[in-house]
């Protein structure tokens, strides 16, 4: 970033116009694997005892024998374990002037790092109605937002395929997060995604937005054209769909 940037960005900041999304990386020291792949190596050494079968992106398959407890508190275990660069920066990064703090990782450091300052905490829960009273965020009270669900809560959790199909079903479909965080992220200017430069897709698809994954791919998130409102598909970057949705 040049100098005229670093204004902009304080100058936005001021406005209350910036959110901060914190993702894994930040739990990521310089030489480390990414967290991903140290919750695959961490789970893939335990698999046979937590009977799973483990990917490389850290999701998990849950084999017949097996139950979600065993696996749950192990990754619970992992996020626990002391970063103290991390939650240094944490603590820094909290008194800042942003009116929305997003955290991909289920954990609780985040939060913590918020112990005695005015927030808002809001997690997302596969299927579950958003809450219908949040206040709209400032930064004198921000609303932390926990995007991939909570280790506290096994139903907001993003552990596996499955649980990702669900999440896009839940979001896609109106539930779990509020107008009032969808407008912050947002900011009020939602615009349809053009066609130019998009993989040639399935006959009668559109492009509508773009979305991230959690292995961080973008993924292209397609209508029917015409638009029918219950249907969803995604498609990587080569135009080859990963996923089609009736929310019906």
């Amino acid at each position: 970033m040049n100098d005229h940037d670093w204004e902009d960005l304080l100058y936005n900041l001021g406005l209350q116009k910036c959110i901060l999304v914190l993702g894994p990386d930040l739990y990521t020291a310089e030489g480390d694997l990414p967290l991903h792949r140290q919750l695959a190596g961490f789970l893939q050494e335990q698999a046979d005892q937590l009977r799973i079968r483990v990917s490389d992106n850290g999701w998990f398959h849950l084999l017949p024998s097996g139950n979600w407890t065993s696996p749950v508190r192990q990754i619970n275990a992992f996020y626990q374990q002391p970063r103290p660069q991390a939650e240094a920066m944490l603590h820094k990064l909290v008194r800042l002037r942003f009116p929305v703090f997003v955290s991909l990782t289920p954990d609780n450091k985040l939060r913590q790092a918020f112990e005695g300052l005015p927030a808002e905490f809001e997690v997302y829960v596969r299927n579950k109605p958003h809450r219908e009273n949040l206040p709209e965020p400032t930064a004198d009270r921000p609303l932390v937002y926990q995007l991939l669900g909570s280790l506290e809560d096994r139903n907001s959790l993003v552990l596996t395929y499955d649980d990702f199909y669900d999440y896009l079903r839940s979001v896609f479909a109106g539930n779990s997060m509020s107008p009032v965080l969808r407008a912050a992220i947002a900011g009020n200017r939602i615009g349809k995604c053009s066609d130019r430069g998009c993989p040639r897709l399935e006959e009668k698809e559109r492009p509508v937005a773009l979305a991230i994954s959690p292995a961080d791919e973008l993924v292209l998130v397609c209508r029917p054209a015409p638009a029918a409102a219950d249907q969803l598909s995604f498609h990587d970057l080569g135009g080859r769909r990963l996923l089609h949705l009736d929310l019906d």
